[in-house]
């Protein structure tokens, strides 16, 4: 894990469509997501769509955009689980987070972030709710342009101060170009 993202650099990854909200295996300890309520507004506007315009939203089916209109809807009293866990994608079962020692997920929480459409900046610890929204999309209302501008100088912030405490200034993008 450390050979792959650097000793003292910060490292982005992209989330995952896929969740697991199955309860993890590890009996570990859970952060909380930073930009609340930032989320908030995201959040607000996804609420305020109907299926069919989730389903044109996202481009996916009605079947997806049915279960997501249901996850916004209830997304206070979802279960929640650490986002290194709960992202089921091929990076996140390549990366065998199960198999971590505590060390190595000290380490990620310290190095690793997550970009996400819906919460910003995410460490891995912190505990996030199932959804799925991307940063190509556009929430009418809440955003001017696509989501990722909405999260642009907040995500660019928080990074920059993040590098500033470590010995080496790299950022490892390993993240999709959609979220870069």
């Amino acid at each position: 894990f450390i050979s792959i993202f650097g000793k003292e650099s910060q490292s982005i990854i992209s989330p995952a469509k896929s969740m697991d909200f199955e309860p993890a295996s590890q009996n570990i300890g859970a952060s909380c997501v930073k930009a609340s309520e930032n989320m908030d507004v995201v959040l607000k506007g996804l609420k305020s769509l109907s299926v069919a315009q989730i389903a044109k939203l996202m481009k996916v089916s009605t079947k997806i955009a049915e279960l997501n209109y249901q996850r916004f809807q209830d997304f206070e009293k979802s279960p929640e689980k650490q986002a290194i866990f709960a992202y089921s994608g091929d990076v996140y079962k390549n990366i065998d987070v199960e198999n971590f020692s505590a060390s190595q997920l000290n380490f990620a929480q310290k190095h690793l972030r997550i970009i996400s459409a819906l919460y910003g900046l995410v460490l891995p610890l912190d505990k996030i709710k199932a959804y799925r929204f991307e940063m190509s999309c556009r929430l009418p209302g809440a955003c001017k342009g696509p989501v990722s501008e909405f999260w642009k100088n907040y995500v660019t912030m928080e990074l920059n101060a993040e590098l500033l405490n470590h010995k080496n200034k790299y950022l490892i993008n390993l993240a999709s170009n959609e979220y870069f």
